[in-house]
Parts: structure tokens; sequence; C-alpha cells
């Protein structure tokens, strides 16, 4: 880079006036040609899908759109949009409520297939083994209230329409075998497992995978802050016979301030 270069720099989006160009093709015949999927691949890996993954994408994107109150995203942007804050806010705090244990496990999913992408039946229940050992949760799978989560069965049969089911996908599955029999009880594969495979098949760096939840959900938080806002009261609080106080009993600060110093004499600071 020259020495009087701009600093900052984009392969993404050119623009100026009346030109808006992404990865060098002009917005309005992106906007005559290609769907929301198809541009966020775009976006991403900076050329258009050559097969179907476009499609595979938006269907992952209704697959995570909502899930209830069951998600902390949702109750975060609930109670900030009933303390008066405006829409934008009020879904980025559903948005901030989003981490390790809410919409991290794609990630940390699709990091995990791929380092078990050439790994052999027995290098894999090796990996499983141990990490039950150490009581770790497998990213992707279980599901606090679904035993047969309906999306898994959805996404993998367009995937297979789509032609983009492929080795990552029969890797999760195996993974599901192998841990259903090292830890003797039936743990699924859930969404998170199932779009980190997909998002695999596709090319995608795990690094990448959370976007497709976040983009997601977003939509979800949209319309839970927006009824919070038209169909219930301002200030939404926590009942209060939800909450338990099991803190110190009634005391005095009198019993536990000591005497000031004897003829008020303050012998904290010394010249020297």
């Amino acid at each position: 880079m020259a020495l009087n270069a701009p600093f900052w720099r984009t392969s993404i989006t050119y623009f100026e006036p009346n030109v808006i160009r992404i990865r060098g093709y002009a917005i309005e015949e992106i906007i005559e040609n290609l769907s929301f999927g198809d541009v966020f691949f775009l976006l991403i890996k900076g050329e258009i899908p050559k097969r179907n993954e476009g499609k595979l994408i938006e269907a992952i994107f209704v697959s995570c759109c909502d899930h209830g109150f069951l998600a902390p995203s949702v109750n975060a942007a609930r109670f900030a949009a009933s303390g008066g804050v405006p829409l934008p806010q009020a879904v980025a705090a559903g948005l901030l409520a989003i981490g390790k244990y809410h919409g991290g496990a794609i990630e940390d999913c699709a990091a995990l297939l791929k380092s078990l992408a050439n790994a052999s039946p027995e290098e894999i229940r090796r990996v499983i083994r141990e990490k039950l050992a150490r009581k770790e949760r497998i990213p992707g799978y279980g599901h606090p209230i679904h035993t047969a989560d309906p999306r898994i069965k959805a996404l993998w049969r367009k995937a297979q329409e789509l032609g983009l089911a492929g080795s990552y996908v029969d890797l999760a599955f195996e993974v599901e075998k192998i841990l259903q029999e090292e830890a003797g009880k039936p743990i699924r594969l859930n969404v998170d497992g199932i779009i980190a495979a997909l998002v695999l098949e596709m090319g995608f760096d795990p690094s990448v995978a959370s976007a497709f939840f976040l983009i997601s959900r977003t939509l979800g938080l949209v319309a839970h802050v927006y009824e919070e806002v038209t169909r219930e009261k301002p200030f939404r609080v926590v009942p209060k016979e939800d909450t338990f106080y099991d803190g110190p009993p009634p005391r005095t600060l009198a019993s536990q301030v000591s005497k000031a110093p004897a003829d008020g004499a303050d012998n904290s600071l010394k010249e020297e």
C-alpha cells in the first residue's frame, strides 16, 4: 500500500453519485436478478452462488426466525421495548443477548465438524468420549424442548432437494450416532447442528456461521418488539411472586462501622 493511500479500504461496495456496485455488480442488476440469499452469499463469499446456495440460505433464515419466549434475546428485546425504547435499540438489546449459550452453537459446531472432516469413526468416538469425560457439551446436539426438532428434517430435505446435502451432513449424523452410543441416551442433532453442517457444505468459514442466526433472529425480534408496544401495557416487570431474596437478614450500619479515632485525630496522613 502506498504511503499516502487511503486508510480505509474495502472490496465489498463501490459508490459514487448515482452509482452503487456490490462486488462489482450494479445494484439495479442485483435487484432485478438476485434473491436475498444470493446477495448474502455474494457479500460474504465475493461471488454469485453457482448452485442453489441462495435458496438454502433463505431456508436457514426461515428455520431460526423465532422460537418464542424461550430465548433470552426475546426477553431482552421485549423488556427494553416495554420501557419505551425505540424499535432499533430494543432489537439491538435482543441481539446483544445472543452469545455462547444462545446462538453461539452454530459456530462452535461448524468448527467441530470441520476439525473432524477427515477423521475415522474411531477418532470421532475418541473426541466425543473425551469431551463427555470432561463434561463438555457437544455443540449442535440436544435441545431443552424438542426430542425430535421438526426443523432438522425440513432443512435436511431442502438441502437434498437442492443438491447441497453432502459429506458434512453425513458427518453431523455420524457424530449424533456416536454421541448417543457414548452417552447412553438419545441426544439428537439440533437446528444449530444441521445449520452448521449446511454452512460448511456451502463453503463458509465457521467464523461467519453465527451470522446466519443473527440475521434470521433479527426478524423475529422485530416482530416481538412490535407486538410488545402495540399489545402490552408499558413497563413490563418481573412478578413479585417469581422473585426470592436470599441475602443477609436485617442489620444496621451502627453495628458494623468502627468508632472514630479518639479526640477526632486523623492519623491516616503524615508528613514525612
